[in-house]
């Protein structure tokens, strides 16, 4: 395929590293990194590529600890992530690694001149403030770095649970199978869907960094006549710190086993105009997989403004994204 993209997943720490094994199961068309500074984790690793930070040195949970553990196998990281054109970076705020590490991957990303995005999970309230106040700061610094940022919030998962201990890795894979779906979506839509080029990948790029914060939902059902299911159930991604509403650029891509009609499509749009307004900009993407056994899967993603959900602790820092410079992080 003539000018395919090159992407490149990695796993920073315990939750990061557990994520993209779980994805590289299943996910052609994409290369994944996992980095950790634990030795049972690196060796464990079902991954083919895979660098222990910093000679496996523990990190104590210090994000200063976790920099400079990244920081120490800078040369290893820069190899393995030269020459791809997209970068993502999965990790979880509010422990060391992550915390840390995540902001210099991202800005060794940035200086290879890929498009960067960082998707992350924020800490449960019963994992207490400080680390809340950990992640935060981490995110503060990652958003300055990265062209486009995913949030996934932990205590979201929990709402309604008597006991919020109680299951917390099954609670995990939720938010891990989405972040799964974000990237398969991601590589079908740039090197799979009906007219994608390096050049309509500008314009991907031009989309995403309009505004640093992205939506991201996905559905799947069964038959083209489900399609607006799919889509409703895409919208309702209730685990991210975004939500849909005053969106103002929407990517919309269908997989499916043929193009799906022209009615159908007029079906999507009304969908999204009912909740956005129709004022928002759509772009429509498509592939083609015969052997998908009749299963319509429908991914949106979004930016804009306003759709940051309505939480002080973050927009605060939002505040001050203006006075960061990513050189103070290395």
């Amino acid at each position: 395929m003539e000018d395919k993209i090159r992407i490149k997943v990695v796993g920073l720490g315990g939750f990061g590293l557990s994520t993209v094994e779980l994805m590289s199961k299943g996910i052609v068309g994409v290369d994944f990194l996992g980095l950790s500074n634990k030795h049972p984790i690196i060796n464990d690793s079902n991954l083919t590529e895979k660098i222990l930070l910093g000679g496996g040195v523990t990190t104590n949970h210090s994000p200063e600890l976790g920099k400079k553990r990244v920081l120490d196998s800078k040369e290893e990281i820069t190899k393995s992530l030269e020459g791809y054109d997209v970068i993502i970076i999965v990790t979880a705020l509010g422990f060391g690694t992550g915390t840390g590490g995540a902001p210099l991957v991202a800005s060794i990303a940035k200086d290879l001149g890929a498009f960067t995005i960082g998707v992350c999970t924020t800490p449960f309230a019963f994992e207490g403030a400080n680390k809340d106040a950990v992640a935060k700061m981490g995110l503060f610094q990652l958003k300055a770095i990265c062209d486009s940022i995913l949030v996934f919030s932990n205590q979201k998962l929990i709402k309604g649970t008597a006991k919020p201990t109680d299951g917390v890795e099954e609670k995990l894979l939720s938010v891990k199978n989405q972040i799964r779906y974000m990237v398969s979506s991601l590589v079908n839509m740039l090197n799979y869907s009906k007219g994608i080029s390096m050049n309509a990948f500008d314009s991907l790029r031009s989309l995403f960094r309009s505004n640093k914060e992205m939506f991201f939902g996905c559905g799947a059902v069964m038959g083209e006549f489900q399609a607006v299911s799919a889509l409703r159930h895409a919208i309702k991604s209730d685990l991210l710190i975004t939500s849909l509403s005053n969106a103002n650029r929407i990517l919309l891509t269908i997989d499916y086993k043929e193009e799906i009609s022209k009615e159908t499509l007029d079906l999507l749009y009304d969908e999204i105009y009912n909740i956005t307004g129709d004022d928002v900009d759509i772009i429509y993407t498509s592939s083609i997989n015969p052997e998908s056994m009749g299963i319509l899967f429908v991914s949106v993603f979004a930016t804009g403004e306003d759709i940051k959900d309505n939480n002080k602790s973050i927009s605060d820092f939002d505040k001050l994204k203006d006075a960061i410079n990513p050189n103070n992080f290395l």
